[in-house]
């Protein structure tokens, strides 16, 4: 997927963006991140250049080109920005807790690996990042992802969860983990290393080091494939086809919902719900999702009518929109010139003219089924009274296509 994307967005530099002289490829920084807290970045490669945002640390990077100090980078929403190349990294610490295994890798090359003991601790799968602390690696425990669950299970209160997730969730100490050398009493380790393998780790990471966790090296090598986590949503958005819902006006008005991990009636949906339960079967939930990202950054949907009840809104399309518009990748909606940027698990939003309103109003999932015109079907539901099903909407002359986006990797949705 990748590798997809860094093609596309070279042909979109080549043609909207001057090159510099200077620049350089930047292979040992694919799909970087950040290491610090609340990084800057610059609309040219200096310091004294105008700041067009700021990422947050562990914000994964997808590079373009290096100037000098400086690396260009792709965000969501900022296409042409910079960032010091110094405030980036490769370098992943990996466990596989099955296996009993730390590895260390830059970009694709292995770096360390080591044994590992469980500790006082359970580790769950994620991603996270480290820094020292009174002689060991932190962990910066629990992730957003730990917060959803703990507020799920009763074990958190929701005034607790939302000054969590706007304080960042590594600032409650109390949950915090660490990597320790064998031997520690602290209560705190999540896995145990040996002295010499501990000091050899601590020696080499930088501060803001990206930890993940994984189930085994089955489970690593299958959720960093490219694709991967549109593949699940395609599955999520097939697995809908079995026992179709049928369709629900978009503004029709649902019951309350809980949070996180609401859902209406199952026998009924919206073209909305289609894609929250695609991609809640993928792994995350965009009720959450939705939900901290207005929590995090209100100015974006200020002007967006978001209901009364908070743990409804992500059912509108309009706050869908605005959410992966931020939050996914934005590609290409031009079939003519460009029928091959669709593939199966992309997510389309559609103007279909029914609404007074201008923007969205209508939204799917890109399936692995063709038309004749070689384009693919999109499993939705279109109108009320019908049901979920692959539909031949992309080419219709009728529907306007307002956004075209894909989510990376799961764990960017974790963290």
């Amino acid at each position: 997927m990748h590798n997809v994307i860094f093609s596309m967005i070279i042909i979109m530099v080549s043609v909207y963006v001057p090159q510099t002289v200077s620049a350089a490829p930047v292979d040992d920084y694919s799909n970087a991140y950040v290491l610090k807290s609340m990084v800057s970045l610059r609309k040219e490669p200096t310091s004294k250049s105008d700041k067009v945002g700021t990422l947050l640390r562990n914000t994964s990077l997808y590079c373009l080109e290096r100037q000098d100090k400086w690396i260009r980078i792709l965000q969501p929403d900022q296409l042409n920005c910079w960032i010091r190349g110094d405030l980036v990294s490769r370098i992943v610490i990996r466990i596989h807790k099955d296996e009993r295994r730390l590895v260390t890798t830059e970009g694709d090359h292995t770096v360390l690996s080591m044994s590992i003991n469980p500790g006082k601790r359970p580790m769950t799968n994620g991603r996270y990042f480290t820094f020292s602390g009174a002689g060991m690696l932190k962990i910066s425990w629990p992730n957003r992802h730990d917060l959803r669950e703990a507020l799920k299970a009763g074990r958190m209160t929701y005034p607790t969860y939302k000054n969590a997730i706007l304080s960042g969730p590594e600032k409650m100490s109390a949950n915090q983990l660490s990597l320790c050398p064998a031997g520690s009493p602290e209560p705190s380790c999540g896995a145990f290393l040996a002295a010499q393998d501990y000091n050899r780790l601590a020696g080499m990471i930088t501060e803001g080091a990206r930890l993940e966790v994984y189930a085994n090296a089955k489970e690593d090598k299958e959720l960093n494939q490219p694709d991967e986590f549109s593949r699940r949503i395609l599955l999520g958005a097939l697995k809908q086809l079995t026992y179709p819902a049928a369709g629900l006006r978009s503004d029709a008005r649902p019951p309350r919902l809980p949070y996180p991990g609401g859902d209406i009636q199952p026998d009924f949906a919206s073209s909305a719900d289609i894609v929250i339960r695609a991609i809640r079967y993928a792994g995350a939930d965009l009720q959450a999702l939705v939900h901290e990202d207005i929590l995090l950054h209100p100015q974006r949907y200020e002007e967006l009518d978001l209901g009364k009840d908070f743990a409804a809104s992500h059912r509108r399309i309009p706050v869908l929109n605005t959410y992966f518009t931020h939050n996914a990748f934005s590609l290409s909606s031009d079939m003519t010139n460009d029928p091959f940027s669709f593939e199966a698990g992309d997510i389309v939003f559609f103007s279909s003219g029914e609404t007074a309103t201008p923007g969205p109003d209508k939204i799917g999932i890109t399936s692995e089924t063709f038309n004749k015109a070689g384009l693919p079907l999109v499993i939705t539901i279109w109108d009320m009274g019908q049901s979920t099903r692959k539909s031949d909407i992309l080419g219709r002359k009728n529907i306007h296509i307002t956004g075209h986006f894909r989510m990376p990797h799961l764990f960017d949705y974790q963290q």
